[in-house]
């Protein structure tokens, strides 16, 4: 599983100076919960993302799994910078799911 999350297949998603080549990446929401707290929700599953220096040339619309964690958590704020470099991976699958989006 990490060898294909790993290996990047050239793709007509993104489009760079010559480079089409998406990245595996969580998907991160801000919230505030009924208590009026700030959250950060991850995707469970990574999705292909492209790179920040390309532009979408094709993207569809997919209902996703979020877990919620409390924004202001030190172990919070290591799985934002985290999420930025790589997929978050066995870290969310087995969390409960806060929401659907």
């Amino acid at each position: 599983k990490e060898f294909c999350l790993s290996y990047m297949v050239p793709s007509e998603q993104c489009e760079a100076e010559g480079r089409k080549q998406p990245v595996m990446r969580n998907i991160m929401i801000t919230r505030l919960n009924d208590k009026n707290e700030e959250q950060a929700c991850f995707s469970k599953t990574p999705v292909a993302q492209c790179p920040e220096d390309s532009k979408k040339a094709k993207s569809e619309v997919r209902s996703m799994e979020f877990h919620c964690l409390l924004k202001e958590l030190q172990s919070t704020q290591k799985m934002i910078k985290l999420h930025k470099s790589k997929p978050l991976g066995d870290k969310l699958q087995g969390k409960s799911t806060d929401l659907v989006q």
